[in-house]
């Protein structure tokens, strides 16, 4: 197994979960939904993952005893990635779910969904991600 690297950093700095939907941390594209993925879940239990071989996962959430990834694409129609893979078999993610721009819903492949932004809060619902 690649050697990995787990960290939590919005406990060091102001935490996303803090921001108001319609404000951005510096540096952040008005596309990545992350500030509202974080409001309905325990800031102190979001994570970046990486290992030293490259493979990345933008956010790993733990909520009810499972553990859940996300990634953040610019692209309308996302697809899945080897890295995305890698990371759902290292960490034991029961999904991850990759928000993008685009509309609605589709699986993308075993364990991996693409989420459309306007579908995002109903997806989170379904999942029983939400306080």
């Amino acid at each position: 197994m690649a050697e990995a690297e787990l960290r939590a950093p919005l406990r060091r700095s102001r935490s996303l979960a803090s921001l108001a939907l319609d404000e951005k941390p510096r540096g952040a594209s008005p596309l990545l939904p992350t500030g509202p993925v974080l409001r309905v879940v325990d800031p102190r239990e979001a994570y970046f993952w990486a290992t030293h071989e490259g493979a990345e996962l933008d956010l790993m959430l733990t909520s009810r005893g499972a553990r859940w990834g996300f990634e953040f694409k610019r692209v309308d129609a996302p697809r899945a990635t080897k890295s995305m893979q890698i990371a759902r078999n290292d960490l034991g993610l029961r999904e991850i779910l990759v928000v993008h721009p685009g509309p609605g819903t589709h699986r993308l492949g075993d364990g991996v969904s693409a989420v459309g932004l306007g579908a995002l809060g109903e997806a989170l619902a379904a999942r029983k991600l939400v306080r």
